[in-house]
C-alpha cells in the first residue's frame, strides 16, 4: 500500500471510532473531535510552559486531562503518551519529560491530522 492509502485508512479508523463513541451521530462526533482539538491546542503549549517552569504538579494535571480526553475518543496512542508523561510528572523527576512531551505532541498532531482528513471533517465540495 502507498503512504496516502495508509493515512486514509488511519483517518477512516479514527473517525469510525469517534462515530462509535457518538452512537453514529455525525454532528455529535464532529463536536467531540472539535472539542478535543481545542483542548489539545490549549494544553500542549501550556505543558511546554509548565515543563519550562518545572511545575510537575500542573504538568501532571495537564497530561492527565489530555490523556482522559484522548481516551474518551479512543485515541489510544495519544492516551498512552499522556499516561507516560503523567507518570513522569507524578514522580517529580522531569528528566525525560521533554522527550515524552515531544512524543505526546507528535501523537496528538498525527491523531488530529487523521481526524481532519476524514470525509466528515472536510468542507463540502462545490
Amino acid at each position: 500500500e502507498s503512504e496516502p492509502e495508509l493515512e486514509r485508512d488511519a483517518a477512516v479508523s479514527a473517525w469510525e471510532v469517534i462515530m462509535g463513541k457518538a452512537c453514529g451521530d455525525e454532528d455529535m462526533a464532529t463536536q467531540l473531535a472539535m472539542a478535543f482539538a481545542e483542548e489539545a491546542e490549549q494544553l500542549l503549549p501550556a505543558m511546554r510552559d509548565q515543563l519550562q517552569a518545572e511545575d510537575a504538579v500542573l504538568l501532571q494535571r495537564s497530561a492527565h486531562t489530555l490523556k482522559g480526553a484522548a481516551g474518551c475518543l479512543g485515541a489510544e496512542r495519544v492516551a498512552e503518551a499522556g499516561q507516560r508523561l503523567e507518570q513522569e510528572a507524578k514522580s517529580g523527576d522531569l528528566t525525560n519529560a521533554a522527550s515524552m512531551l515531544d512524543d505526546l505532541d507528535s501523537c496528538t498532531r498525527r491523531y488530529l491530522d487523521e481526524i481532519n482528513h476524514s470525509p466528515a471533517m472536510r468542507p463540502p465540495s462545490s
